[in-house]
């Protein structure tokens, strides 16, 4: 019933899974561990707005942030905001997370489906379709240790 995808798994901390941790598939990212219990993990997927992630075009290289949108996420898109006008992403291109904090760098997140630009705004955004079956999933894969990860423990405030 979730307009997100939120779900549960049944993997928790008595399995080694903490708070923040990265879900993905094989395909692509899903999102990240934000409930938890001994045996239990509820996932915030890339749908939601909440989420934010640093990303790239990986074509281009031009960087952005990808999250969940509102009016999207019933079509099954996120968004990927603070592209420059000039940016040359395009229908196709493959946007991956740029790593640090929450995310490891080079997880594909999905392609890009259209680009879209506000009159007199100077940037644009890219409407993303996820490369991994957020709402069809069946299994999934968590990622409970990377280089490069982040203790959001002292920074996340609940």
């Amino acid at each position: 019933a979730d307009p997100f995808g939120t779900f549960t798994v049944n993997a928790g901390s008595l399995d080694g899974v903490s708070l923040h941790d990265p879900v993905i598939t094989a395909e692509g990212i899903i999102g990240y561990v934000y409930e938890i219990g001994p045996s239990y993990a509820t996932v915030m997927t890339i749908l939601n707005p909440a989420i934010k992630m640093g990303a790239y075009d990986r074509r281009t290289d031009d960087n952005g942030v990808v999250s969940g949108d509102v009016s999207g996420a019933a079509e099954g898109y996120c968004r990927m905001d603070g592209l420059s006008r000039y940016s040359t992403v395009a229908k196709g291109d493959y946007v991956v997370t740029a790593g640090g904090g929450m995310f490891p760098a080079g997880l594909v997140i999905g392609t890009v489906e259209t680009v879209v630009q506000i009159e007199g705004e100077l940037s644009v955004y890219a409407n993303l379709k996820p490369a991994a079956d957020i709402k069809g999933c069946s299994s999934v894969m968590i990622i409970t240790s990377f280089n490069g990860q982040s203790d959001f423990e002292g920074l996340i405030k609940d």
